[in-house]
């Protein structure tokens, strides 16, 4: 990650004499005593666990009470321009991480929504994905139900593995067909058994 140019960062400030860090001007070094060199050091000490958006970033930072909203968002612009903060690669990351656990495109989207990511940002996180939606739906139901599950027919049982894959986040059409598909792919294995 490369670190922001000192002389653009020092010749977009209005006042150079200006000792008043926290007051929204760019530094490229803010200083540590200042209310917004403490917002930077627990901002980079949050991302040093994981990765965070800016909302969860800001929001974290505010509930703390220890900094103003001036130093934070000062301390917001320093992580972005460095390039430690960018909502762009935290939600391609957060939507991998969430389709590789089980979860569906729905679901993605509404938790990145409640990370603060636009909803343009979300969809394009999900739509870069390259994933097969029903196949992927089907993966998970073999995970969960077993064969005699999900051939069962009862109203009682399709009810429960639909409820499950809208729990996961996956569109009621996408989970249709995965279900068909491992239906016919159960029947396909049955009858070849039966032939021998």
């Amino acid at each position: 990650m490369s670190k922001p140019d000192k002389k653009k960062l020092d010749e977009q400030a209005p006042d150079e004499d200006s000792s008043d860090i926290g007051c929204g001007e760019l530094s490229a070094n803010p200083s540590p005593g200042s209310d917004t060199g403490q917002a930077y050091i627990a901002a980079v000490r949050l991302l040093s666990r994981r990765d965070h958006s800016q909302f969860e970033l800001t929001r974290k930072l505010k509930r703390r009470g220890e900094h103003s909203d001036i130093a934070i968002e000062s301390a917001m612009i320093e992580l972005i321009t460095a390039n430690y903060l960018n909502d762009r690669r935290y939600a391609g990351l957060f939507a991998e991480q969430r389709m590789r656990r089980g979860y569906g495109p729905l679901s993605i989207l509404s938790k990145l929504g409640e990370r603060g990511i636009d909803k343009a940002l979300a969809e394009y996180a999900v739509s870069t994905l390259d994933t097969d939606w029903v196949e992927h739906a089907a993966v998970v139901l073999q995970r969960r139900f077993s064969e005699s599950d999900l051939r069962n027919r009862e109203t009682r049982q399709q009810a429960r593995i639909a409820r499950f894959l809208q729990s996961r986040g996956f569109y009621r059409g996408d989970s249709l067909k995965a279900l068909t598909q491992l239906r016919k792919l159960s029947n396909t294995v049955a009858d070849d058994q039966a032939e021998f």
